[in-house]
């Protein structure tokens, strides 16, 4: 099955390279000394006036590569921009997290240890599968295979299973997923990522949800609006967050989508998303805005992830009963105010960098090739960086997104980061737990 939201993409880190003076680091060129350090106790002397609105201008940064700059620079002029020292969130163990979302969500639900499905839960699905006409569309492909592996599971499955009451005194593990019996007879999932800063939860265990944006050509369009508006969502997503005390709580976007039962393989309702991301000072941890959905988060522009993985966010679905799904993931807490209102380095000195910047990614191998980047927005965005030789600590700090397309290469959009503090570049890199797992596979 295809695209259900049920665990986020990893993310990744943005690398930093160490030198003994700083506290955290990006690579810097030799022309912009580091603002790091100065930063942790002054308030800022920006001068954001000095900051164009527009940028409009053309550069050769190297033979063969021609840079062409028309673009908004987007930036909150009447804001400040604190740095932020962060740790990773244990959702886990976090006895405050999980009994405010047991509470809002399932009070009266019994925990149990995950069991094994017996033949009356896999029956119905193998029915579904046997009967199945296509009215889920592009969701699910019912093939010899699928309907294969479900008779063999029926085969092989219990008539009963023992259910193991999990006591949430003991907190949870990460890796894992709980089951919780309602009254009603249904049963909620609760589940943690390998990473203790993620998990999910569904109020019923064999129902997935998707935005709007995961039907294709030829799938049938959402019937109806939701059975709620986007204003009640809204609303009753906010009470949940504040409930859970987590400080991922600025809603960057909402959007239609619905519900698909695993087991009866139909469509149901139709329901809201809303997206939270962390607000730091006044801008978002990060601009989503090139999304055209949910279903891979991951995907244009969320290469700024926390030492540990995962971009901070959460997705609380919600339909006429309520909240039905929430996921969590990147989830930090902050330990320390470096700045509360940090001082940005020249403007120029940013123009310089990435005009410079793109001249090196981009350098043609022979005369004979050239290439044309049109930059067509620069905006301010917050990102996580490692704090110097502390791999749990990451360092929430502004840093100038540049994004381009390539001439004569698709409407792909690319991005480039800055520190917003000395001009430095801040590179993507993979982290170092999927450098240790890479290392373990043969080649």
């Amino acid at each position: 099955m295809k695209r259900i939201i049920l665990c986020l993409s990893l993310a990744l880190l943005l690398a930093c390279v160490p030198t003994p003076e700083e506290e955290f680091v990006v690579n810097k060129s030799d022309r912009a000394p580091s603002a790091a350090a100065e930063n942790t106790v002054s308030e800022s002397r920006t001068d954001l006036s000095a900051i164009p609105k527009h940028l409009t201008f053309e550069a050769q940064p190297q033979n063969g590569v021609s840079v062409k700059v028309d673009a908004d620079v987007e930036i909150d002029r009447s804001g400040t921009f604190p740095i932020l020292e962060v740790r990773q969130s244990n959702t886990p163990k976090d006895a405050a997290f999980y009994k405010a979302l047991l509470g809002a969500l399932c009070p009266d639900g019994t925990v149990y240890e995950r069991w094994t499905r017996t033949k009356e839960e896999i029956q119905e699905e193998l029915v579904a599968a046997l009967s199945y006409d296509g009215q889920a569309g592009s969701l699910i492909e019912i093939d010899s295979d699928y309907i294969g592996n479900l008779e063999e599971q029926y085969r092989n499955a219990p008539e009963s299973a023992e259910r193991i009451a999990h006591s949430i005194s003991d907190g949870f593990e990460p890796g894992k997923r709980y089951y919780i019996v309602q009254p009603d007879g249904t049963v909620a999932l609760l589940g943690f990522g390998p990473r203790c800063s993620e998990g999910y939860f569904y109020d019923d265990y064999h129902t997935a949800y998707y935005t709007e944006d995961a039907l294709e050509k030829g799938d049938a369009p959402l019937s109806s609006e939701p059975p709620i508006t986007e204003q009640e969502a809204v609303r009753t997503a906010d009470a949940l967050i504040k409930a859970l005390g987590v400080e991922c709580d600025a809603v960057i976007e909402t959007e239609r989508g619905f519900a698909f039962s695993v087991t009866k393989l139909v469509r149901e309702d139709t329901v809201w998303w809303v997206h939270y991301l962390r607000r730091v000072g006044s801008t978002c941890s990060l601009d989503l805005r090139d999304l055209t959905g949910w279903s891979y988060p991951s995907e244009p522009s969320t290469v700024l992830g926390a030492p540990w993985e995962g971009v901070e966010s959460i997705h609380v679905v919600v339909g006429k009963e309520g909240v039905c799904c929430i996921l969590w993931d990147g989830l930090a807490e902050t330990t320390g105010v470096l700045s509360k209102n940090a001082t940005l380095c020249d403007f120029d000195t940013v123009k310089d960098r990435f005009v410079a910047q793109l001249g090196y990614r981009y350098a043609p191998h022979s005369d004979a090739e050239s290439m044309t980047v049109r930059v067509h927005r620069v905006a301010l965005v917050y990102g996580v960086l490692s704090k110097k030789d502390q791999r749990d600590v990451g360092v929430y700090m502004p840093l100038w997104e540049i994004s381009y397309t390539l001439e004569d290469n698709g409407p792909d959009v690319w991005k480039m980061y800055f520190s917003a503090l000395d001009g430095g570049t801040a590179e993507p890199r993979i982290t170092t737990d999927n450098l240790a797992h890479a290392a373990m596979e043969e080649p």
